[in-house]
C-alpha cells in the first residue's frame, strides 16, 4: 500500500473531512482532526493490519506525523509478520516515534484457523459450509505455522484448484 491508498482507507474510517485529494493537504486535515481529538480529550488510536506490505512512503508519513503532532494525539498499532520488525528497524529511528512494543502472537491453533477460514470467506460473500475438509485445514494450519497471512495464502492456492 502506498501513500495515497494508506490516505484513501483513512479517509474511508475517519470522519477527517479532506479539504482536498492532494496528498499533503491531506495530511494536514489528518493532523488537526488527531489534534481536535487532543482537545476533546481524546486520543485517535490507528491500527494498521498487514503492515509489513506497507510501502516505505507510508512509515514516513508516520513519522511525520508523529513528529509534527503531540505526543497524545496518535498512537499506532502496527500488526504483520515477523519481518516487519527488520522493515521498521531500516525506516522508522525510535527516538523519532518514542516508545515502540513488540509482541508476539501466539500462531492460530487448528480451530483458531477454522474460524479464521470461516471469516474470510464469509468476508467475500461465501454461505454455508467450509468448502475445505477440517484434516486439510488443519494440515495447511501446520505448514503455514499458524500464521495468518500465510494460512490464506495456502488456502486461496487450495481453492483456487
Amino acid at each position: 500500500m502506498d501513500k495515497v491508498q494508506f490516505f484513501e482507507a483513512l479517509l474511508e474510517q475517519l470522519p477527517v473531512g479532506a479539504s482536498s485529494p492532494q496528498p499533503a493537504v491531506i495530511r494536514e486535515d489528518l493532523e488537526r482532526f488527531a489534534e481536535q481529538q487532543v482537545i476533546e480529550s481524546r486520543t485517535l488510536v490507528l491500527a494498521i493490519g498487514d503492515a509489513h506490505e506497507l510501502a516505505s512512503g507510508v512509515f514516513e508519513l508516520i513519522i511525520a506525523l508523529k513528529q509534527r503532532l503531540s505526543p497524545s494525539a496518535l498512537h499506532i498499532c502496527l500488526l504483520g509478520e515477523t519481518h516487519l520488525v527488520g522493515m521498521l528497524e531500516n525506516t522508522i529511528n525510535a527516538n523519532v516515534l518514542g516508545k515502540i512494543e513488540q509482541f508476539k502472537l501466539k500462531p492460530f491453533s487448528a480451530e483458531d484457523t477454522c474460524e479464521y477460514v470461516q471469516h474470510r470467506l464469509v468476508g467475500v460473500g461465501h454461505q454455508g459450509t467450509l468448502p475445505i475438509t477440517t484434516g486439510r485445514l488443519g494440515a495447511i494450519c501446520n505448514e503455514a505455522n499458524g500464521i495468518p497471512g500465510a494460512l490464506t495464502s495456502a488456502n486461496a492456492d487450495l481453492l483456487e484448484n
